[in-house]
């Protein structure tokens, strides 16, 4: 008798801690920069090498600063310290020194976070 009683309140103890740990990692409300954060991650995964540099800015914003056509820094439009690198190729018979919708993405970074720049 004295065997089962004992498994018995072994496995009533883990069970109890294996729930206890789950209640203290689960949030009972998840915070509006989560949402928001998967929505960046979200539109950031949507942009490819090979896209053009109009279907980049239909989802961020060019950062502010010295920008160059080469590697350009773009912000997410609605939290503006989501930030994302593309460097860009530049578009056949188009103008050396401007940018080109046409410019063709080469290479993106992760998201990171930084503050905006300001011209």
């Amino acid at each position: 008798m004295k065997i089962p009683i004992s498994l018995l309140i072994t496995m009533l103890g883990l069970f109890w801690s294996r729930s206890i740990g789950r209640a203290q990692f689960t949030p009972a409300k998840e915070s509006p920069c989560c949402a928001l954060t998967r929505e960046a991650m979200q539109e950031t995964a949507r942009i490819r090498v090979g896209m053009k540099r109009r279907e980049v800015e239909e989802h961020f914003e060019k950062d502010g600063g010295v920008q160059f056509r080469e590697e350009t820094r773009y912000m997410y439009p609605k939290c503006h310290d989501i930030r994302m690198d593309v460097d860009f190729e530049a578009a056949p018979h188009s103008d050396p020194q401007k940018f080109s919708p046409d410019d063709i993405v080469t290479k993106l970074s992760t998201p990171y976070l930084a503050v905006p720049n300001k011209d």
